[in-house]
Parts: C-alpha cells; structure tokens; sequence
C-alpha cells in the first residue's frame, strides 16, 4: 500500500472533524447574542475529595509527653559506719550476726580474746600505789612542819624575826598546795591510764554503735589477730535510703523531680521524688562507685513507701511530664535544608479543603512519640503522612 493511500482517509476525517467544530463554534457564537452558556467542569467537584486522593492521614491531636526510663535500681543507704577494735593484741574468736541482720544499739557484733601483759598491768597498779602512798606521806610532813613553824610564832618577840617566821609560814602554805595540785594530776593521770586498762583487758566484745543493717564483715577465722584501725564490719542506717539508677545518658539531672514506678508492670503504683545526687557532681574522693558519671541517687519524697525487699529490683522512671502538648507524629514531618543559614526547617503537608498545604513548624522538641510542635500546627488539623 502506498503513503497517499493511507493519508487519503485521515485527511477525510480532519476535514469532518474542522466542518463540526465550526459548526459548533457558529452555533456557539449565534447563541451568545441571546444568553451565555453554561459552564461545563471537565471533573465534577463531587468526585474532588480527599477520600478518593491516595493520601494516607493523620489527626493533629493534644497529648500527655512523658518520658520513661525502665531499669534496675539498687537501695542505696549514705549513712554507713565501719566498726573497728583498737585493743592492741586481740584476737577473733565469732561474729554474732550476719549479713544483713537488723541490729540494735548496743548490740554484740563480735568476740575477741584479750592477751595483754600482766606484768604492765601489774606495774600499773603498783606505780599508783606508791604516788598515792608517797603523796600522803609527804603531804604529813608538810604539814606537820607548817602546824610546829606556827607554834614557834609565840616564842618570837622581835618584830622583824617575827614578820620574818611569818612569810616563811606563808611560803610553806603555798609551797604545800602547789604540791598538792602538781601530785593530785599526776595521780589522776594514773588512775585513768589504769582504769583505761582495765577496761581493756576486760572488754572483749564489739558492740554496734546505731540502730542499722549489717552490710559488711571481714573475713576471719578463730584465733586471727585483729589489727587497730581494722575495719572488721560496716552497719548501715536506714534512716535515709537512696535509689541508685543509671545515668549513662545524662536523662537524670541534679534537683531533677522525677515519677518513680517501684515494679516495672503496668498496675505498678508511681511514687514522685527528686534527683539528690549524681556522679559528676560528687566529689572523686567521696564517690562509693567506681564508674564515674554513671549514676544518679533518687530520694522518694514519701519514706514510707513499700519497697521490694530485694536490694536490686527493676523500676521505671519518669524524666519529665508534659500535659495537653500538641503532638506531630514523626510520619508526617519533613525536613528541609536551608542553605542560607545552615539550618534544618521542619514542615507539613496539611490538607486544607482536600488541598495539601505545606505549614512550617515554628520550634519543636523531639520526642520518641513524634514532636511537641509549637506554632504551624493545630489540634484537629489533618495532616498528610509521607
């Protein structure tokens, strides 16, 4: 078949389609002399709604903001005591408690067996025997040669002899309480250093210095040397409990109030109290953990409490709590560069009329659950998802 043959017919039907559009648009033009014509919409407005765009939405809605942190805490208790005993040359024979037993003041906590010297012991006694034996005697003398000095007085009828005799009785009065003065210390002295030793050789038990919990106690078995100064059990009051929570991250700040669920479950009751201390702000020489910056002490505000009775137990915690936000979930933002300030814009693409319209956020804080959006959004508006 040839070229001309087959552009023969379309010519025909261009030519049909020219005729008809010209009698259409004379038909057209003689009708706008009368009236105008009625306007025809190539889609019907019906068939423009937002059901039947592919759009996936969202509802702008206000919300709770909170943050959970979920781990294990252990009771942390500041007021410690380390019990030592300084008699030198003891020995251990038995603790009387254990780990964790409540104690009362006064309470045994250890025996010993006491091997001090009794020759030292009874040179002690002896050395304040004769002071005091000695004391009494010169202190006879004395006064015997004071009372035979006043007698001689009477006898003396030359006035100056006589003023003379009277200021050496006077010398011998003050030379006498001196005397007295300077023995009854050092006496005193004995007798406390000996009553200190007996005490010794007689006190053979540890005893707990405060109502607490026993924490620590040293290893040792009967007849081992006890050391002064060496700690042999540490006691813990209860007066004061603090919970240690990781801090890793930084979430727990200084004086930060916090929401303590003391059981990770969902029925789990929630307690407030406040951050009292972290690592980074104890001192190194005072901090009781060794990973530094790592942990943070919470103070329940109500000590009263029930606690697990576990000293590790799982807790939730609440670092903060914002009521009626408008919250933006993250599927419906967008990010976008500005290159003249080095910044990053967030938007939306809100459906206005079943017409997207972008809105920028205005500042906003990111959260797990989306972004608390401040301006650019309302409550009720419906977004589009990207």
């Amino acid at each position: 078949m040839s070229i001309s043959k087959v552009l023969r017919p379309i010519s025909f039907a261009l030519a049909a389609l020219l005729l008809m559009s010209s009698v259409a648009f004379a038909s057209e033009t003689k009708d706008d002399e009368t009236s105008a014509p009625e306007k025809q919409d190539i889609i019907a407005p019906e068939l423009m709604t937002s059901e039947d765009l592919s759009y996936e939405t969202t509802v702008v809605e206000r919300k709770t903001l909170n943050s959970t942190l979920s781990s294990t805490v252990t009771k942390f208790y500041p007021s410690v005591c380390d019990l030592t005993f300084e008699n030198s040359g003891a020995k251990f024979v038995e603790f009387t408690v254990s780990t964790g037993d409540q104690v009362k003041s006064g309470d045994i906590i250890a025996k010993f067996k006491l091997s001090s010297s009794d020759a030292e012991y009874t040179r002690m006694k002896l050395s304040l025997q004769r002071s005091e034996e000695q004391y009494a005697e010169n202190v006879r003398n004395q006064e015997k040669s004071i009372e035979n000095k006043r007698a001689s007085l009477s006898a003396i009828t030359d006035e100056y002899e006589r003023t003379i005799a009277e200021l050496t009785l006077k010398k011998m009065e003050i030379e006498l309480k001196q005397f007295k003065l300077r023995q009854q210390n050092y006496i005193d002295m004995q007798r406390k250093a000996l009553e200190e030793e007996t005490e010794r050789r007689t006190t053979d038990v540890l005893l707990a210095p405060m109502d607490g919990v026993v924490r620590d106690l040293a290893y040792k078995k009967l007849d081992d040397p006890i050391e002064p100064g060496e700690v042999l059990a540490s006691i813990t009051s209860e007066d004061i409990l603090l919970l240690a929570v990781p801090n890793a991250g930084g979430a727990y700040k200084y004086n930060m109030p916090v929401r303590v669920r003391l059981q990770n479950t969902t029925d789990g009751e929630w307690a407030t109290g406040r951050v009292v201390a972290t690592d980074s702000v104890i001192p190194k020489s005072e901090r009781v953990f060794l990973e530094e910056g790592r942990l943070a002490f919470i103070q329940l505000d109500d000590p009263t409490v029930k606690l697990s009775n576990s000293r590790n137990f799982q807790m939730a915690a609440e670092t903060f709590r914002f009521e009626n936000v408008v919250l933006v979930p993250h599927s419906a933002l967008t990010l976008e560069s500005d290159e003249s300030s080095s910044k990053v814009k967030m938007y939306v693409n809100k459906l206005v009329d079943g017409v997207p319209k972008v809105s920028y956020i205005d500042e906003a804080i990111a959260v797990n659950e989306g972004i608390w959006a401040v301006g650019g959004v309302e409550e009720g508006e419906t977004l589009i998802k990207n």
